[in-house]
């Protein structure tokens, strides 16, 4: 069994990459949807090309939805509990 630091700060050491690191990802979706956009204006490119692209989009697209649940999960339901981390 790990033990639970008590410490706010440690606490905010957690915190801030959560925080940021769903950020950046959420950006990085958004630089993802350009080659997406790209393939919708050019239909004549060729089949594994474009379904690969779909299946990159659709890796990013699950990824971020995951990570963006993880960090609602600890910034709010785990508002001040110190244990819901280690969970």
């Amino acid at each position: 069994m790990t033990s639970v630091p008590s410490s706010p700060t440690i606490r905010l050491q957690y915190i801030g990459p959560v925080f940021f690191g769903s950020l950046f990802n959420c950006a990085l979706l958004g630089n993802v949807n350009r080659p997406i956009i790209f393939y919708i204006r050019f239909p004549e490119e060729r089949t594994p090309i474009k379904t690969f692209v779909y299946f990159l989009y659709i890796l990013d697209l699950v990824q971020t939805v995951e990570s963006t649940h993880y960090s609602y999960y600890i910034l709010v339901y785990g508002w001040g509990d110190m244990s819901v981390q280690y969970a």
